[in-house]
């Protein structure tokens, strides 16, 4: 499968998505972060399987058990998802530096961002599952367009910086 990028075009195939079984990461990279992006993958494949798991108890076995094992392992995939490329790092990385904000600034931003993409992701999740009742693969597939139309949004928003910078 080729990647869609903002400007349609396509490049290498993509890495196996995290929700492959353990140890079906692929994917290599020669540059400095591969390795680190590589772990990544590998980490967040494990954590699905568990979080697999831990939904089987919820529904089998004690389930306050299964729900604080639930949420534990939802927040540490959080916590390693957000390590992986995109969620903002490097847009708040240009900000601070560009505006020679404090590092207490760029923490801040940082937090508001990451609750800020919680809440959306909760947010349309619970709409297209909830409210128009989708299947998983509807979901996956709506998930995709507005990756695009994401890409697109941050495109116009770095012109419009740069324009204003110009000016």
């Amino acid at each position: 499968m080729q990647p869609v990028t903002p400007f349609a075009a396509t490049g290498e195939a993509l890495p196996p998505t995290a929700f492959a079984r353990p140890g079906m990461a692929t994917f290599k990279s020669s540059g400095p972060l591969g390795p680190v992006f590589a772990w990544v993958l590998e980490t967040q494949q494990s954590l699905q399987q568990r979080l697999a798991g831990s939904v089987r108890a919820l529904k089998t076995d004690n389930p306050l058990a299964g729900a604080f094992s639930l949420a534990l392992l939802s927040f540490l995939y959080g916590v390693v998802h957000a390590v992986g490329p995109g969620h903002g790092k490097t847009i708040i990385s240009s900000y601070v530096v560009a505006n020679e904000k404090t590092a207490r600034r760029g923490i801040i931003v940082s937090f508001v961002a990451a609750a800020l993409q919680a809440v959306t992701a909760i947010a349309l999740v619970g709409i297209f599952a909830v409210l128009l009742n989708a299947p998983g693969i509807e979901i996956t597939a709506w998930s995709n367009q507005l990756e695009t139309v994401s890409y697109a949004m941050i495109a116009t928003v770095g012109l419009w910086l740069l324009v204003n910078q110009l000016l």
